[in-house]
């Protein structure tokens, strides 16, 4: 997470599988800067812009960064149980022999 100067918080979330919450894929961008947020959706979502008849036109290069409806529900159903999932990795690392306090 980074908060710079201005007051712009922004932060970037993993979802990979060997994370404590797992979408099997893709990650979030959280931020409190709307031009920064609708800078990052254009990007994500293949660089594209509407012109004239529904005919998209791709004003720079873009990337397809969305995760699937199926995916992010599958996130939001863990995140129902988030402490649970905590409580278990506590106890994992702290079995762990490399845990050191």
């Amino acid at each position: 997470m980074s908060i710079d100067w201005d007051g712009t918080v922004t932060a970037c979330c993993g979802y990979y599988d060997n994370k404590l919450i797992t979408t099997d894929s893709g990650g979030m961008l959280v931020t409190n800067d709307e031009r920064l947020g609708d800078r990052a959706k254009h990007l994500s979502t293949q660089a594209k812009e509407s012109v004239e008849n529904n005919v998209f036109q791709h004003n720079e290069i873009g990337y397809s960064f969305r995760l699937p409806n199926i995916l992010a529900a599958m996130g939001c159903a863990q995140l129902e149980n988030i402490g649970e999932h905590i409580d278990i990795k506590k106890v994992s690392v702290k079995s762990s022999p490399h845990f050191n306090p």
